[in-house]
């Protein structure tokens, strides 16, 4: 899966890590750069989801789920919706998209 979110680099790789933690993830690989960074978790059956998050803009960060050929399309689904709850919690989201109510 691939997202973009208007959010900045540094808030989507934290929301990446609490996501981990609120999953009890195990960290397998993690290289967190400047611009850029590489992330793999496992779960407790070694199934695991490799996340690449990447600066585009001041504003803007790209993210990359990759469960493997025979992974779980479910648990990148379910990963990528964790980091979306953490962004909104830590009001992370640059833009309210919250749609208008009209009557």
């Amino acid at each position: 899966g691939e997202s973009y979110w208007i959010a900045r680099y540094d808030d989507v790789t934290r929301a990446t890590m609490e996501t981990a933690k609120a999953l009890s993830l195990k960290v397998k690989e993690e290289k967190i750069e400047k611009n850029h960074a590489t992330l793999r978790f496992s779960d407790d059956t070694d199934k695991t989801i490799d996340v690449f998050i990447e600066r585009r803009t001041d504003t803007m960060t790209s993210i990359v789920f990759d469960v493997g050929w025979f992974g779980s399309v479910a648990f990148g689904r379910l990963f990528a919706n964790q980091i979306i709850f953490e962004l909104f919690e830590s009001d992370a989201f640059l833009e309210d998209w919250t749609p208008a109510m009209h009557n």
